[in-house]
């Protein structure tokens, strides 16, 4: 499984409904709210959920530590 699928758990966490199927994932927009979350574990999936997070209520804390 490709790391990158943590970006459904983050917008799930943001408010987000997952539905995960067998071979499929989909997305329905709710609320979204602001979350903090470590964003290491996934630096490729960091800057969609930024821009996601633009449409968050409050404000938006994704750290990335080196």
């Amino acid at each position: 499984m490709q790391g990158d699928i943590r970006f459904a758990d983050v917008l799930e966490k943001m408010g987000a409904t997952i539905c995960w199927g067998d071979d499929y994932i989909s997305c329905t927009r709710g609320e979204l709210n602001a979350i903090d979350m470590d964003m290491n574990h996934i630096p490729d999936a960091a800057m969609t959920i930024a821009t996601a997070a633009l449409f968050a209520k409050r404000h938006h804390h994704a750290a990335q530590y080196l």
